[in-house]
């Protein structure tokens, strides 16, 4: 009659130890579960959100960058009062929002137009926010290292035009816990494939007025198109 007792106690025990082995499992299941959410990948979407969150909270931003064939082109962008100053070693353009000034430096020549309502000059932070005014796509993705595609809308499009007439641009991105740092960018535009390097895209905490006021000499020819 002990014997039974016996095998009884034997079960129970492995039972328990059993139980306790689920636990544990199920535990540690759920604990990786909760760690690999936590650890996600970026997407195309996080990341724009990410990249143009880090450059619309400054109230002016400057870009600067070389694009084969046409020299350096910087950008500075008054975000608080709409203004714009694009520039490289054959043009320079200037926007304060209202009125533009085209001015073809071998030529000595410059237009002077109004904005149209619908134009993106009247909002210069449209070239930084990369969620809603370019299409993205995720190119390859390495652990924390990425490259995103981004390709601007049609309003866009006239903007970038003037900014070395870029169509499509590839980011090559790293992210941290201080966030997106861009560690290489090319582009293709409208004459062919162009490669762009040294970009830099600086923060200010404020802009010069004297950017976006056009600068002539006597000999400079005016054509206002102005109504």
């Amino acid at each position: 009659m002990t014997q039974p007792k016996f095998e009884t106690l034997t079960i129970r025990r492995v039972s328990n130890r059993m139980v306790k082995r689920l636990a544990v499992a199920f535990l540690m299941l759920a604990v990786s579960g909760v760690t690999s959410n936590s650890f996600a990948q970026e997407n195309a979407a996080s990341l724009t959100r990410k990249l143009e969150t880090q450059f619309l909270q400054a109230p002016a931003i400057s870009a600067k960058f070389v694009l084969s064939g046409q020299g350096t082109i910087t950008v500075t962008a008054d975000m608080k009062n709409n203004k714009l100053r694009i520039e490289n070693g054959q043009a320079l353009l200037i926007s304060d929002g209202k009125t533009i000034w085209n001015y073809d430096k071998h030529a000595n020549r410059v237009t002077i137009d109004g904005i149209a309502k619908n134009s993106a000059l009247k909002d210069p932070a449209s070239l930084f926010r990369f969620s809603s005014n370019y299409s993205a796509a995720l190119v390859k993705s390495k652990g924390t290292a990425y490259t995103l595609e981004l390709t601007p809308s049609n309003q866009l499009q006239s903007l970038l035009k003037a900014a070395g007439e870029l169509q499509h641009i590839l980011l090559d991105v790293k992210t941290s816990s201080k966030g997106v740092t861009i560690i290489k960018a090319s582009a293709s535009s409208s004459q062919g494939n162009a490669q762009v390097s040294g970009l830099k895209i600086t923060t200010l905490r404020s802009a010069h007025a004297s950017d976006f006021i056009f600068k002539g000499n006597n000999a400079t020819q005016v054509i206002d198109l102005r109504e």
